[in-house]
């Protein structure tokens, strides 16, 4: 589909869509030893529990409790306000209640058609938790994989899995990573911006494996950040997990786009992008309207101090960032054409976060198309799907 059709509908690529992981799927697909410990909601008394070890239990929980109601609330798309009730769970429908098209394809496409969405790259939900228990959380990964690629299965022009690994072991994950790639035909990975190991940082030999399997395999990676666990980052740093409405209300407009500073000018300024050119990184979710001055103090960093990175650095940061990365954007972001001029339209990407809660749902593509009158129509149809095609490398509808 190209970005406007005879009828004058407009079409974008979704590069950031989500799926919620199934309710009872999981144990079918994961390796039969961890089949006991798999996620699976079963009910009491009319209300859905997490039972097994589920993502739930690797988040922060300041009740202590062990017993992890299942409701909707990741998948209850269009939520205009959390209210006090939502946020502690009275009262919430059940998980399987949620928005059919969060785990099955067909409601999925029939959403997609409505809202103006010719493709999709769907990344996880729950799954964005990280499981610090390598075995395990690596089996957990391969069991979302295959579940996710049958997903996709049902229309596979249209939707695009984004394959979980588990970067507590580089080499582990490049080769589910491969394996994502010829079983399934996966482009991408998701990896959080934290680090997975506190005394690696982001440029560390440890990582190198994966980086090169990358390059390799030809393969983007989306940032994806999630805002209530305890890796290493700007959440737990300034401990904003504590259940409060504070906190709630600060904590992902926040962590958000600090971890994906982070992580992005670390890889600049680490040699990440200098040793492997063909590495091509996605920034999701974190807004972006923060990129244009944060490229620009740290060019003027480098004009001042390159000379001491030059074993790491032989480009301005704003030149890796044209050659090698993008930024995803929301449709309400006043910032979106300035950024365009500055950085490139062929550097912004644009994502639904459907069905969460705070998605931009229904009408993504009319509220995008209203936020850049000003550019041109070759400008709009580079952010509409043009360089979400050139950082996935697929010929995507």
């Amino acid at each position: 589909m190209s970005t406007a059709t005879e009828s004058g509908k407009v079409w974008a690529v979704d590069a950031d869509g989500h799926v919620l992981e199934p309710p009872h799927a999981l144990p079918d697909y994961i390796d039969p030893k961890f089949r006991d410990r798999a996620p699976r909601i079963v009910e009491r008394d009319g209300a859905e529990y997490w039972e097994g070890d589920h993502w739930t239990r690797f988040t922060v929980d300041t009740t202590g409790s062990t017993n992890f109601r299942a409701t909707a609330l990741p998948g209850s798309a269009g939520v205009a306000k959390w209210s006090e009730s939502s946020y502690s769970g009275d009262g919430m429908p059940n998980y399987s209640h949620a928005n059919p098209a969060s785990f099955h394809a067909e409601p999925r496409l029939k959403v997609m058609d409505d809202e103006g969405f010719s493709s999709a790259f769907l990344y996880p939900t729950l799954g964005l938790a990280f499981v610090p228990e390598l075995e395990y959380g690596s089996a957990l990964n391969r069991a979302y994989n295959d579940w996710l690629a049958d997903y996709c299965s049902t229309d596979p022009r249209r939707l695009y899995g984004v394959a979980a690994v588990h970067l507590g072991d580089p080499e582990g994950a490049a080769a589910e990573l491969e394996r994502c790639v010829v079983r399934h035909g996966f482009r991408a990975a998701f990896l959080r911006p934290c680090l997975y190991d506190p005394d690696k940082q982001w440029w560390d030999e440890f990582y190198e494996p994966f980086w090169a399997k990358c390059e390799e395999l030809d393969v983007a990676i989306g940032f994806h950040p999630f805002p209530t666990d305890t890796m290493p980052g700007a959440g737990k740093h300034f401990r904003l997990f504590e259940p409060n409405p504070t906190e709630i209300f600060f904590r992902t407009p926040f962590i958000h786009p600090v971890d994906n500073m982070f992580t992005l000018g670390s890889l600049i300024s680490g040699g990440v992008l200098e040793r492997h050119p063909g590495l091509r990184i996605g920034i999701l979710e974190a807004s972006g309207g923060w990129l244009v001055p944060f490229l620009e103090r740290l060019d003027h960093r480098f004009e001042h101090l390159g000379h001491t990175m030059s074993d790491r650095m032989t480009l301005k940061p704003s030149e890796y960032f044209r050659r090698q990365c993008w930024i995803s954007f929301d449709p309400d972001e006043q910032t979106i054409e300035l950024t365009a001029r500055i950085v490139g339209a062929d550097r912004i990407i644009v994502g639904s976060d459907f069905p969460h809660p705070d998605a931009f749902y229904p009408n993504f593509v009319g509220m995008l198309v209203d936020a850049m009158p000003n550019l041109s129509a070759e400008q709009r149809g580079q952010i509409l799907g043009d360089s979400a095609r050139a950082f996935y490398k697929v010929d995507a509808p």
